[in-house]
């Protein structure tokens, strides 16, 4: 089993990628260097084990069962995941990975459609109902646990009337600088990077391993699907559908509630509710009006 070093303000890291916290002269236990120095973490009930960083050898304590301890100073946030199923789970371990790293989230549970769900546990979590149970929950924070546009987009207006709070939940190895902009209820995923002078929209979601270049812009309710590299100036319309791995040339316009197959290379413009594939992308399927 993979074990977990803490550190300083209740932060997690792998034992093969220790950080060195910040150290005090507390006698407090906490993790020790070799100067014999501790820092302030409470560590009780947690078992020791010997790591090393770069030559420096650390004693760290490992919890192996992976239960975080709540924000310093305050308790963690109840959160609830529309969506029980893989795309679901997948959000279930990026707020666990956004917890290793700052514990934030409490996740009780999943809501989802399916009657036979109703009552299961997914990922160690209840499935709490069906969307129903979000309507008496306003200001409730939730994460929407489902990928295909046009899915989001029903479910997004139908639980507009419950006033729900809408995190943005970003991977802590994913990368962008200080000049990009993200929307509520969207989500980065592991290993994606976004650079400079971009825009997100609300609820756009960047599968695993995204790039974003410079200048481009990707509007409501858009998905990347994994490993999607968009060159800069690009614009992705609103609820459009980008298949994995496909690239975009610069300055590319995707338009609304467009379909890229996936491997696609799109060179030239897709209109609206049109569907594009292969290298160099043609249109296989002509626009569809679109509202």
């Amino acid at each position: 089993m993979r074990s977990e070093a803490v550190v300083s303000r209740a932060k997690v890291v792998r034992c093969n990628l220790v950080v060195l916290p910040s150290i005090c002269a507390s006698g407090r236990p906490g993790l020790r260097c070799k100067a014999g120095r501790k820092q302030t973490t409470s560590l009780q009930g947690l078992r020791p084990a010997r790591v090393s960083f770069k030559g420096v050898s650390i004693t760290c304590h490992v919890n192996s069962e992976r239960s975080y301890p709540q924000v310093k100073g305050g308790r963690m946030e109840d959160i609830i995941i529309i969506g029980a199923g893989g795309f679901g789970r997948e959000v279930w371990w990026l707020i666990e990975e956004i917890n290793a790293y700052s514990p934030r989230w409490a996740v009780r549970g999943f809501v989802d459609d399916s009657p036979s769900l109703k009552g299961k546990h997914v990922c160690g979590v209840p499935v709490l109902g069906t969307l129903d149970v979000l309507m008496d929950k306003p200001g409730h924070a939730v994460a929407l646990g489902v990928g295909i546009p046009g899915v989001k987009k029903t479910i997004l207006e139908k639980l507009k009337p419950a006033g729900l709070s809408w995190p943005t939940l970003v991977s802590p190895d994913a990368r962008m600088s200080k000049f990009v902009s993200l929307g509520a209820g969207t989500l980065i995923t592991s290993g994606c990077i976004l650079t400079t002078q971009v825009e997100v929209g609300a609820h756009v979601l960047l599968n695993l391993a995204c790039t974003v270049g410079h200048d481009t812009r990707i509007m409501t309710g858009a998905t990347l699907s994994p490993g999607v590299s968009l060159s800069g100036y690009s614009t992705v319309g609103p609820w459009s559908d980008i298949g994995t791995r496909a690239v975009t040339i610069p300055g590319i316009t995707i338009g609304r509630a467009a379909t890229v197959g996936a491997g696609a290379v799109v060179i030239r413009d897709v209109p609206a509710g049109a569907t594009a594939v292969g290298n160099p992308a043609r249109v296989i399927r002509q626009p569809e009006p679109v509202e």
